[in-house]
C-alpha cells in the first residue's frame, strides 16, 4: 500500500506539472547521519552504508543527466540451510509478485553451504523520504520472510518440497497471456522470435496489459549501463539486447545475469497511467538457444481526475511471469531440420518401422501431408518438449483454427490430429495458469476417450472450482457402469490402470463437490476413496476437513438462532 501511494503521488505532481527534485544519494545519507563509503567503477558509483543497524549498499548509475538512478540492496538479511531450498524460492516468486519497487533474490554460498536472499529496490529520482522509505520496507519484507519462512520449514519436516505441496498457489503467479495469434496463412517462420522477427517489448506489454496502453518511453538498466528509449522506439525494441550482446567470435553471448526496463504508460481511453517494470534473468543455454526469464509488474492503474477516490482503493499489483528463448539458428537452418526430420518420418513410415523407432515428434508428423501444418507440428510439439509453452501455443493454435474450420472434411486420421492438437493446447495453457483457455481446449480433447485427456480435464475444471467436472466425472463413471460413491470391490483388480484411473476420476470429483459446499455427497465419494491405496490417506484428510466444515457451519447457525432467541 506504501508504494501505491507513493505512486499516486508522483502521478499526480505529473498530472500538474510539478516534477520531483533530483536529491544525490550523497547528500541523502550525510543528512540522516548515514556513515558510508564508497567505490567506482566507470560510471557506476557504489555507496556502502548502515541504516538502523541493517547494512545497505546503494549503486548509482550516473547518466550525465539530472536524474538520479539508485539500486538500493539490503544484503544477507535471510540465509537457510540447502535442504529447504524449495522453501526459499516458493516464497521469494510469492512476495515478489506482491510488491512493485522491492524484489527478492537468493544466492548460493559455497563457503558456508547455504542460500542466502537479498532485498534489491530501484530507485529514480527518489526524495529523502522516499529513499528512507525504500529502507525502512526492507525491515518489514525481513520480518514477514523471516517468519513465513520458518512457518513453511517448520511445516514441511521431512517433506521438503514446499513447491509441489503449493502448486494450486503457485499457479496464480503465472503468466495469464499469450503471444499474439497469428493466422495459418502468414509465413510459418515468424513464429519463433529470433533474428528475422526478436521478441520485442511492444508484444510483450500489449499481451500483458492490452493495446489500449501506450508506452510513453522507457529506461533500461542492462550491465551497469542506462539506457534512454523514447517513446517511439519501445514497440521495436528488442527485449533480449538487455541480456545478449554479440560475441566477438559470431553469434550472441551473455552480457549480464539480469537486467530491468521501467516503462510509463498511459491509457487511450482514461488517460490514466501506471508504470511497469520489466525484470529480465538469465536462464540458460542450450544448442544456440538462450532461454531467460521475463517478470513484468505494474502499479495499478490511477486516472489523476479521480486520484483521490483511486488512491482509496486497494487494488492488486499485476504481476506475471514466463521464459522466453533467443534463438540464433536462422530461418534456413530451422527449416532444413524441419526438411529432414519430416522426410525421414514418413520413410520410417513407409518402411513399417515401429513408433520406437521414430525421432521425438517425428511420429506426429509421419501422416501429415500439408507442409504448414507438418512444420507447424513439429515445432509445436518441440517447444512443449522444452518447456517453452508460449511458443508451442503460438504454433499449433493455427493448426487448430484450421482444421475446426474444416471440420466437415476431416476423416478419421485428421480427427484423431485435431482432438491431439487439442490436448496439447490445453496442457501448454494449463501450464501458464490460463486454465479457462485450457478447459476449452480439453473439453475437445476428452472427446478422443483417452485416460490421459479426460484426466487433465476435470483436473482443469477441479482447479478452476467449476461444477461441470462433477457433471463430466458422473458420465464418466457412467459410461463405465461404475457408481461415484460405491465401491466396487475387487471388480477392477484384473485392471490396474483402469482402477487409478477410476480412482482419479472419484477425487478431483470430490475435491469440486467441497468446493461448492456439497459437503455429505463429498463424503460419500470420500468414503470409497479410503479404500484406494493412491488417495487413502488423502480421503481421510478431507473427511476431517469436510467435519471440521460442518463444525463451523454448525456454529454459524447456532449462534445466529441464539441471537433471535435472546433478542426475543
Amino acid at each position: 500500500m506504501l508504494y501505491t501511494i507513493k505512486s499516486w503521488l508522483y502521478k499526480l505532481l505529473n498530472a500538474f506539472g510539478a516534477k520531483p527534485q533530483a536529491v544525490p544519494i550523497e547528500g541523502i545519507l550525510r543528512q540522516n547521519g548515514c556513515q558510508f563509503t564508497t567505490s567506482s567503477d566507470n560510471n557506476v558509483k557504489r555507496y556502502y552504508f548502515k541504516y538502523q543497524a541493517g547494512n545497505f549498499v546503494a549503486t548509482v548509475l550516473a547518466d550525465g543527466s539530472d536524474q538520479c538512478n539508485a539500486l538500493i540492496i539490503f544484503p544477507g538479511f535471510c540465509s537457510i540451510g540447502v535442504d529447504h531450498v524449495n522453501a526459499m524460492r516458493t516464497l521469494c516468486n510469492h512476495m515478489n509478485s506482491a510488491t512493485v519497487a522491492h524484489k527478492i533474490v537468493y544466492r548460493f554460498d559455497e563457503e558456508d553451504n547455504t542460500f542466502t536472499s537479498d532485498v534489491e529496490c530501484f530507485l529514480t529520482n527518489p526524495t529523502s523520504q522516499d529513499f528512507l522509505r525504500a529502507l525502512e520496507y526492507c525491515f518489514d519484507i525481513r520480518r514477514s520472510f523471516n517468519e513465513q519462512l520458518q512457518e513453511m520449514v517448520d511445516r514441511n519436516k521431512g517433506d521438503n518440497d514446499e513447491e509441489t505441496a503449493a502448486a494450486n498457489d503457485s499457479r496464480e503467479h503465472y503468466i495469464a497471456c499469450e503471444l499474439e495469434k497469428k493466422d495459418i496463412d502468414e509465413p510459418v517462420l515468424n513464429f519463433r522470435p529470433g533474428d528475422e522477427k526478436p521478441l520485442t517489448m511492444g508484444t510483450v506489454l500489449s499481451a500483458l496489459y492490452g493495446k489500449r496502453m501506450v508506452a510513453t518511453g522507457m529506461t533500461a538498466v542492462s550491465g551497469g549501463q542506462l539506457e534512454k528509449v523514447d517513446a517511439a522506439d519501445v514497440g521495436r525494441y528488442d527485449l533480449s539486447r538487455m541480456l545478449l550482446r554479440p560475441a566477438d567470435g559470431g553469434g550472441l553471448e551473455w552480457k549480464c545475469d539480469t537486467a530491468m526496463a521501467v516503462v510509463p504508460m498511459t491509457d487511450l481511453v482514461d488517460d490514466s497511467r501506471q508504470t511497469a517494470t520489466i525484470t529480465l534473468s538469465r536462464e540458460h543455454e542450450e544448442q544456440g538457444t538462450y532461454y531467460y526469464r521475463v517478470t513484468a509488474c505494474a502499479v495499478p492503474r490511477l486516472s489523476a481526475r479521480h486520484s483521490a477516490e483511486a488512491a482509496g482503493v486497494d487494488k492488486a499489483t499485476m504481476c506475471k511471469t514466463f521464459i522466453v528463448a533467443r534463438d540464433t539458428a536462422s530461418a534456413k537452418q530451422r527449416l532444413q531440420e524441419f526438411d529432414y526430420m519430416w522426410k525421414d518420418a514418413r520413410d520410417k513410415l513407409a518402411q513399417g518401422k515401429p513408433e520406437a523407432e521414430f525421432e521425438p515428434g517425428q511420429w506426429a508428423v509421419a501422416r501429415v501431408m500439408e507442409t504448414d501444418v507438418a512444420y507447424c507440428l513439429y515445432w509445436g510439439y518441440k517447444q512443449m518438449r522444452n518447456g517453452r509453452y508460449l511458443e508451442s501455443i503460438a504454433f499449433l493454435e493455427p493448426i487448430y483454427d484450421k482444421m475446426v474450420g474444416d471440420w466437415a472434411e476431416l476423416g478419421e486420421n485428421a480427427m484423431n490430429l485435431l482432438l491431439d492438437v487439442a490436448y496439447h493446447l490445453g496442457l501448454c495453457h494449463a501450464q501458464i495458469g490460463q486454465l479457462r483457455d485450457a478447459a476449452y481446449y480439453l473439453e475437445m480433447a476428452h472427446r478422443a476417450n483417452r485416460y490421459r485427456n479426460t484426466i487433465l480435464y476435470v483436473e482443469t475444471l477441479r482447479r478452476l472450482k467449476d461444477p461441470k467436472c462433477v457433471t463430466v466425472t458422473g458420465e464418466v463413471l457412467d459410461g463405465l457402469n461404475i457408481k461415484a460413491n460405491e465401491d466396487e470391490g475387487d471388480m477392477l483388480d484384473d485392471n490396474p490402470q483402469l482402477k487409478d484411473f477410476v480412482a482419479c476420476l472419484r477425487w478431483n470429483r470430490a475435491l469440486t463437490l467441497i468446493d461448492i459446499s456439497y459437503l455429505d455427497e463429498a463424503a460419500r465419494v470420500l468414503n470409497v476413496l479410503q479404500n484406494s491405496p493412491c488417495y487413502h490417506d488423502e480421503a481421510i484428510g478431507k473427511l476431517a476437513e469436510i467435519e471440521v466444515l460442518k463444525a463451523a457451519k454448525a456454529g454459524t447457525t447456532d449462534s445466529k438462532e441464539g441471537g433471535h432467541e435472546a433478542k426475543s
